[in-house]
């Protein structure tokens, strides 16, 4: 017996494509969107210095909070980062403006405290921006204008950096809760 051979059919297609395929990727230009970079890796950790705490009451607490930067303040921030750069710490989002002056310096000597290290070696291309929605969780971050990008560099839980009795929480200094150093976590 020999082998069958197969016949060619060609077969029309009769029916049109209903959705046409879109991409993905959002359609944003250079300045539209920011974009946080993490690599300052401790920049989530606690520390407790004269005038400043960003130590938290507990588990639950770090836990509640990690949530509002990562869920609610970052994806703002994001999204919205044109208007907040028109905006300059005005409107709508007035928590979200470049530090100078005192709190500029204040946030500086955090940040070296917590990373061990010089942050701003030339203060020409980067500022220092704070970063916060309603609560009084604040993100400090290193913003490098020619690209768009937020280096975070530690957080203000409690709102010390511009600190407002209306808007301080009156027990933090109590707080000693740091996740890094409670579970033995060293970068």
């Amino acid at each position: 017996m020999g082998k069958r051979q197969r016949k060619n059919i060609k077969i029309k297609n009769t029916s049109q494509p209903k959705v046409s395929v879109k991409s993905q990727t959002p359609n944003t230009k250079v300045g539209d969107t920011l974009t946080f970079d993490l690599s300052y890796e401790n920049w989530m950790n606690g520390i407790q210095i004269k005038g400043f705490t960003n130590k938290l009451r507990d588990i639950e607490q770090h836990s509640q909070y990690t949530y509002e930067i990562f869920n609610k303040i970052i994806p703002n921030v994001h999204k919205n980062w044109k208007i907040i750069k028109r905006q300059k710490g005005q409107g709508q989002f007035r928590h979200c403006h470049i530090l100078e002056g005192e709190e500029k310096e204040k946030a500086i000597k955090i940040a070296e405290a917590i990373h061990k290290k010089t942050i701003l070696d030339e203060e020409t291309d980067f500022n220092i921006w704070q970063f916060g929605l309603t609560n009084s969780i604040r993100i400090v971050a290193v913003y490098d204008h020619n690209n768009d990008i937020a280096y975070p560099i530690f957080l203000d839980y409690h709102h010390l950096i511009y600190p407002n009795v209306k808007y301080n929480q009156s027990d933090y200094a109590k707080y000693d809760f740091c996740p890094h150093l409670e579970h033995g976590i060293k970068f």
